[in-house]
């Protein structure tokens, strides 16, 4: 599989990196859909034991930056997560759904948080955007933790497979037919730039 990762960078931006797919480009913005998970949780993490400290995340769409990126990632589906450090993406929390979704259109994940912690998961067939006749399977599980009032670390796994005929004629295919990554990051919010493009 050949690619550039310097020349995905802005559609991994506009598409918040999940929703990427091994050729960067895919539609799951314009009419996937990105997410699956519950509703639940509470209050932002609120709640518990105590003695625990508990973190909340303002309610709404926000730009969070992703201001680190632990050692260690794997980038088998060359998404290139450390080209987004120092970038935002957006953030959504759901007051009333007890629920989180980090990227476009929840491109890392959505799901219920509590306790400052929240798993958020993906589940969709995304097509590249250059390439109609080219698709895959995709699914991100993300572990979210709070860490600081609107900070967290966020740890992603996505999967890629099935890819379809026309992936295999663009040179989308990646080695094998299946590709996966991993990496954490530092996200906090920015309230200098909006939602959706966090610019």
């Amino acid at each position: 599989m050949t690619k550039t990762k310097f020349l995905v960078v802005g559609a991994m931006l506009s598409i918040g990196l999940g929703a990427a797919g091994c050729s960067s480009n895919s539609s799951c913005a314009d009419g996937g859909i990105c997410d699956t998970g519950g509703a639940g949780g509470g209050n932002a993490g609120l709640g518990g034991t105590s003695g625990t400290t508990y973190y909340a995340v303002t309610p709404g769409s926000w730009c969070f930056d992703v201001v680190s990126i632990s050692p260690g990632a794997v980038d088998g589906c060359m998404n290139g997560p450390e080209l987004i450090v120092g970038h935002a993406l957006p953030v959504t929390y759901d007051m009333t759904a007890g629920t989180i979704a980090v990227g476009t259109d929840g491109s890392l994940g959505i799901g219920a948080i509590s306790a400052n912690k929240a798993t958020l998961l993906r589940d969709n067939s995304p097509t590249d955007r250059d390439t109609p006749t080219c698709s895959w399977h995709q699914t991100d599980t993300s572990m979210l933790q709070l860490t600081a009032e609107n900070t967290f670390t966020i740890s992603v796994v996505e999967n890629q497979g099935t890819f379809s005929a026309g992936c295999t004629t663009a040179g989308i295919t990646p080695v094998g037919g299946a590709c996966s990554s991993t990496w954490t990051w530092t996200m906090t919010i920015d309230g200098s730039v909006s939602v959706p493009t966090c610019k």
